[in-house]
């Protein structure tokens, strides 16, 4: 899929990807499907938490970094049902004009 919305508009969408590989199909088609299916399931729940775990590892390499952590996180849905884990989240920016953009993600959960 190729991103033609802001930055900031696919950032409100990736924090919920983790929960994707639990809850949604395998793939999405469009950045339209992805909103959706984000809005759909952002309604179960009331509150959610991401934490970068102490394994953040970072590599610098001109206009080019990418970086791997695991991610703790939890989440309250509206019936009060307490949801924890953890996932792994793999990143890549660019320095575009002296702003580094995330160019790539990707999140991948362990098999519960």
């Amino acid at each position: 899929m190729v991103d033609s919305r802001p930055r900031e508009h696919r950032k409100i969408l990736c924090q919920w990807a983790p929960h994707f590989l639990r809850h949604r199909p395998l793939k999405y088609d469009s950045w339209d499907e992805y909103e959706k299916g984000a809005q759909g399931l952002a309604a179960t729940y009331k509150s959610a938490q991401f934490s970068v775990n102490d394994d953040l590892v970072i590599h610098p390499h001109g206009d080019l970094a990418w970086a791997t952590a695991t991610i703790k996180d939890e989440m309250t849905t509206k019936a009060g049902k307490v949801e924890m884990g953890n996932f792994r989240w793999t990143v890549v920016w660019e320095n575009q004009d002296g702003k580094w953009l995330i160019v790539h993600e990707h999140v991948s959960a362990p098999v519960q």
